[in-house]
């Protein structure tokens, strides 16, 4: 049996992913939002790759790096997800305080994001639609 090592199409998509999730982090602490948004896109999409190359890779074996590698890169994207959409509710929420009432969407926020159990892609696609 084979091991995704030797899948170059593996190993690419998780080191896009990882480098993803790296600039995705960096862009959070510099508070650089059109770089998260940006990230954030693209992240999604290495992050659909990924999981359908592993689906793919079933009958293979994960060396112990390999995954542990995949599990830190999801346990990273998800946290960043999170951080990104507390920021982003914390901008919407400084935007409602100085705009008047009647300026602000009355659309669903980013409130739903950070609710447990509530799918977290919704808004922040949104925004990259209006944005992007």
């Amino acid at each position: 049996m084979t091991s995704p090592s030797s899948t170059p199409q593996a190993q690419q998509a998780l080191q896009a992913l990882e480098k993803q999730v790296q600039a995705m982090g960096q862009a959070l602490a510099d508070g650089n939002l059109d770089v998260v948004l940006a990230t954030s896109a693209a992240l999604r999409d290495s992050s659909s790759r990924m999981h359908e190359l592993m689906l793919s890779l079933t009958e293979h074996t994960w060396t112990e790096g390999e995954g542990e590698r995949i599990r830190r890169a999801r346990a990273a994207t998800n946290g960043l997800q999170e951080q990104l959409a507390r920021r982003l509710l914390q901008i919407e929420e400084a935007l409602q305080a100085v705009l008047p009432e009647a300026a602000v969407s009355h659309e669903p926020t980013y409130q739903a994001a950070v609710q447990p159990g509530v799918p977290r892609h919704g808004s922040a696609a949104r925004l990259y639609r209006t944005q992007g």
